[in-house]
């Protein structure tokens, strides 16, 4: 009898399986639409992807020179509130495993976004990218990083990393306050990194990135004000195709119910929020907290959304890591990575 059982549990998840997958087919976008999107489902993909092939977002710390890393305050690759945005498929490469760990995740990705950058010297991140292209020789990495940002003494910057052989930066800028003289209104600590990237081969051939690190005591105002960074870019560029991204410390203390009725980016439904506020994007065992968010904007991006793939990555577990492990790679982040499928 207890055999019967377990061979009809089997089949029901067969079976929901491959109702899931008929699911998926049923809403693969129609022949007019198909420049907008290439419909996945199970294990079926079209010829052409919508987005490179590895689309990471590093909510990191590099620091130092030749993988040596000095300690920060921040967040994205795998840190203190850090997180790592991808659009990965399945076929996604395999990095070496006997690469330091933060170079495993990048070799993963045609594209990310790392953050909390406090090299002053300008070393770390030529270094880091000298050893990614070491590691994974099949292509060759190329880098964009924003001047040193922050209002005081404290300076941090953003830096894309990117394969050059299928991706291109076509424009790039700074937010900057609005208003002139006294009537400038700085929001933002740390002035958002915008790109906009071009890529050939793939269905949405130009979209932008705009990466965020918010000051925690004013995330929400922050928040708020990157509706007006992606009015902006629309304005500017006339592209709706724009991804959010970066620890916006968008969780726990720094956030209200009240609060977000005030934010923009959440009262809008045309952003879509991909991670929820109950996901838990940091390591640590004592935070559970949602940090760490990707907001994508534009029909294209929406609609190539696989449902249900975007999720924290906890790379403690994925690399059977012991706390004493976690507590030194903290010194470089302290965030899960972030991962959404196109």
């Amino acid at each position: 009898m207890e055999q019967e059982c377990k061979s009809s549990q089997a089949r029901l998840s067969q079976c929901r399986e491959e109702l899931r997958q008929l699911s998926h087919r049923r809403r693969r976008p129609s022949r007019d639409n198909e420049d907008a999107c290439s419909a996945r489902s199970g294990l079926v993909f079209a010829p052409r992807h919508i987005l490179p092939e590895n689309l990471c977002f590093q909510h990191s710390k590099f620091w130092g020179i030749q993988g040596k890393q000095q300690e920060g305050d921040g967040s994205p690759l795998e840190g203190s509130r850090g997180s790592v945005w991808r659009a990965a498929s399945p076929e996604a490469r395999t990095a070496d495993a006997s690469a330091p760990h933060p170079l495993q995740i990048l070799s993963r990705c045609d594209l990310c976004l790392v953050q909390e950058v406090r090299d002053s010297k300008g070393e770390a991140v030529p270094a880091l990218v000298k050893d990614l292209n070491s590691l994974d020789k099949s292509d060759s990495y190329a880098y964009l990083e924003s001047e040193r940002l922050g209002r005081r003494s404290y300076k941090e910057q953003y830096v894309y990393i990117y394969r050059s052989s299928s991706l291109k930066v076509r424009e790039h800028y700074e937010y900057r306050p609005q208003g002139r003289g006294d009537n400038q209104t700085e929001v933002f600590a740390r002035e958002p990194f915008i790109v906009r990237f071009h890529s050939p081969t793939t269905l949405v051939k130009d979209f932008v990135l705009i990466g965020q690190h918010t000051c925690p005591r004013n995330a929400m105002k922050e928040m708020d004000q990157l509706y007006a960074v992606v009015k902006g870019v629309q304005k500017r560029w006339k592209i709706d195709n724009v991804v959010i991204l970066g620890d916006l410390n968008a969780g726990c203390s720094y956030v209200t119910a009240k609060g977000w009725l005030a934010v923009r980016l959440r009262t809008d439904p045309k952003f879509h929020w991909l991670i929820g506020d109950q996901e838990d994007t940091t390591v640590r065992e004592k935070t559970q907290c949602a940090y760490d968010r990707i907001i994508v904007h534009g029909r294209e991006m929406v609609s190539c959304i696989v449902p249900g793939s975007a999720q924290a990555f906890n790379f403690k577990e994925h690399f059977r890591l012991t706390e004493d492990e976690v507590h030194m790679l903290q010194r470089v982040a302290s965030s899960a990575q972030l991962h959404a499928n196109f």
